[in-house]
Order: structure tokens, then C-alpha cells, then sequence
């Protein structure tokens, strides 16, 4: 035993202790067999481009440009818009309210007359009618139809006096007629020069 309490004959490598068993794994590879490098490929010469001169236009064409998706796209929207802004401006010159109103069997005088929207499509003149009486004496009342004959959801109530259709205007709004709150306001379409209906882009 050394003084650090070792069996003496126990130093050097760890292989030295190792059996022939245990030296088979730490044995080196056999050297790898030589093998002839390959031979380098023949470089290719370059020639210069003089005699292809003669083919080359002196203004070569530009390839057509393609027109993308996107621009496609914007190109139609351009265009249904364009149309569309055509058929309101000529919608609009036919818009002629003062006369519309009065060949369609409207209301007579604009400053009395009162309009009624989101009104229930089971309403008939005369229930609307009655429902307005309690504000003053109601002249005329007309419900858009459509061709068909069937009610377009509003309406226009004349009064005798002015007086009486602000306040129908003031306290009728949100009223409930036939399970529906109705929405009221002045008659705008011959009464403010400027104003357009919504189908005018108003």
C-alpha cells in the first residue's frame, strides 16, 4: 500500500489493467485504403459574342406588362361605380317631388303634411288616420304601395293647420300602432331644396 492507502503495482494508464477482451474495443481502425484522386475537368473556353451582333435589334421590344388581380378588381369597381353614379344623376333629374306628389293623389300642402315610417304593413289609411285625429284634424291620409298594392311600411298625413302637425311631429314619434313604434318627421322632399331621398343618395 502507498501512503494514500492504494495497492502498490495499480498506476499508469487505465488500459494497462485492461484484459486482451477489454483491448479488442480500444484497438485502432485498419488505415484507409489510397485511392487515386479524380481527374480535374477540362475548363471550357469562352467565346465572345461579335457574331451574334447581328441578331440583336437595336430597340428590343418591352414584354407586355400583366395587368395583376388586384388591379382588375379595382379596374370593375371603378367601372360599377362609374355607372352607378350615371343612373342616380339621371334618376335624379327625373325626381320631380312637387309634381310626383300631387300626380300620385299626395298630400296637398307640404308644411302641414307629416310623415310616418316604419309603420306596420297590416295599417290601413283609416287606423292611421285615428291615430293621428288626437293632435288635430287630419286632412288626408296617403300609404305608399307598391305596384302590387301592398303597403311599402310608411305614409304621409296632411293636417288642417300647420300648427297641429308640429305637435302630432313632436309627440308622435316612437308611438306603438299595430305592434310597431313608428318614427315621424316634417315632409323634407318639398320643403328642403337640398334634401334627397336615400335610393338619390340622399
Amino acid at each position: 500500500m502507498n501512503r494514500r492507502g492504494q495497492p502498490k503495482g495499480m498506476g499508469g494508464p487505465p488500459v494497462k489493467h485492461m484484459n486482451m477482451m477489454m483491448l479488442q474495443f480500444f484497438a485502432p481502425d485498419p488505415p484507409l485504403e489510397f485511392k487515386k484522386p479524380m481527374p480535374r475537368p477540362r475548363k471550357k473556353t469562352y467565346t465572345g459574342l461579335a457574331e451574334w451582333v447581328g441578331e440583336l435589334s437595336e430597340e428590343p421590344e418591352e414584354a407586355p406588362r400583366e395587368v395583376t388581380t388586384q388591379e382588375k378588381r379595382d379596374d370593375r369597381r371603378r367601372a360599377a361605380k362609374a355607372l352607378h353614379e350615371q343612373e342616380l344623376k339621371e334618376r335624379l333629374s327625373r325626381w320631380k317631388p312637387k309634381e310626383t306628389v300631387t300626380e300620385a293623389g299626395g298630400t296637398e300642402k307640404a308644411m302641414n303634411t307629416l310623415f310616418v315610417g316604419r309603420l306596420a304593413y297590416i295599417t290601413t289609411e283609416q287606423k292611421l288616420k285615428r291615430e293621428c285625429e288626437v293632435y288635430g284634424t287630419v286632412k288626408k291620409v296617403v300609404i305608399v304601395t307598391d305596384k302590387a298594392g301592398k303597403s311599402r311600411g310608411y305614409g304621409f298625413v296632411e293636417f288642417e293647420n300647420e300648427r297641429d302637425m308640429r305637435a302630432a311631429h313632436q309627440r308622435m314619434d316612437g308611438k306603438r300602432i299595430d305592434g310597431r313604434n313608428v318614427v315621424v318627421d316634417v315632409e323634407r322632399g318639398r320643403t328642403v331644396s337640398s334634401w334627397r331621398p336615400m335610393r338619390l343618395g340622399g
